[in-house]
C-alpha cells in the first residue's frame, strides 16, 4: 500500500517540529538527523575511518536534501532503503532505514551506500515528490527488484561502488580504531 503524499509532509512536519539535540543531530550539519544513538556513533566512526563515509557526508552539507536516519528490520536480503518522504520550502526530506542487525562495518558501509542514493536526489532538483523519486530511479538504475513487503527496490552502480569504497576503508582503517557502539 503506498503512503498517501499527505500523512508522508505531517510526519516530516511533526519530525521538524522536534528540536535538533532531542534528534541527536549532528551540530556541524543539520542535513543529517540520526534517529538514535547507535545511528550517531556509526555516523561519528564512518566520518572518522573512511574517506569515502566523509565526501558523502561534506557533499550532503549545505544542500537542499536533508537526510533522517532510522534503524527499522528490513524484508529479507536488504540491509538498508532510502525513500523520499516530501519537499517543502525548498528542502527535500528523505528517510534511510538501516537493519538494525547488521555489526558495526557492515552498517557503515550500507550507511554509505543509502548516502550515496541521498546525494543522488540532491543531483537531481526534479525530484521533488515519491513519483519524480520513482521515475528518476526507473531511468537510472542497474538493478531493479521486487521486494518482500512489495515495493520496488532499485539500486544504482554509484551506490554500490560508494558502499564498497566505505568497506575498503574501514578494512584498511588501523585495527585499533574504534567501533561504533564499543566507546
Amino acid at each position: 500500500m503506498k503512503t498517501p503524499p499527505w500523512i508522508a509532509t505531517l510526519l516530516v512536519l511533526c519530525i521538524a517540529a522536534v528540536t535538533p539535540a532531542a534528534l541527536n543531530a549532528r551540530p556541524h550539519d543539520d542535513r543529517l538527523r540520526a534517529l538514535d544513538q547507535r545511528l550517531e556513533e556509526l555516523l561519528d566512526e564512518g566520518i572518522v575511518r573512511s574517506e569515502t563515509f566523509r565526501s558523502l557526508v561534506q557533499r550532503l552539507a549545505g544542500g537542499d536534501v536533508v537526510v533522517y536516519m532510522r534503524q527499522e528490520t528490513q524484508p529479507a536480503g536488504v540491509h538498508g532503503r532510502m525513500s523520499f518522504l516530501t519537499a517543502t520550502s525548498g528542502t527535500r526530506y528523505v528517510l534511510i532505514a538501516l537493519a538494525p542487525d547488521l555489526d558495526a562495518m557492515r552498517s557503515i558501509a550500507v550507511l554509505g551506500h543509502e548516502l550515496r542514493h541521498a546525494i543522488e536526489v540532491l543531483e537531481q532538483p526534479a525530484i521533488v515528490n515519491e513519483q519524480t523519486f520513482v521515475e528518476a530511479y526507473e531511468h537510472a538504475t542497474y538493478r531493479r527488484r521486487q521486494l518482500a513487503d512489495g515495493r520496488t527496490g532499485f539500486d544504482t552502480i554509484a551506490a554500490v561502488q560508494a558502499g564498497l569504497e566505505v568497506w575498503k576503508d574501514l578494512a584498511l582503517s588501523p585495527i585499533d580504531a574504534p567501533v561504533a557502539g564499543t566507546r
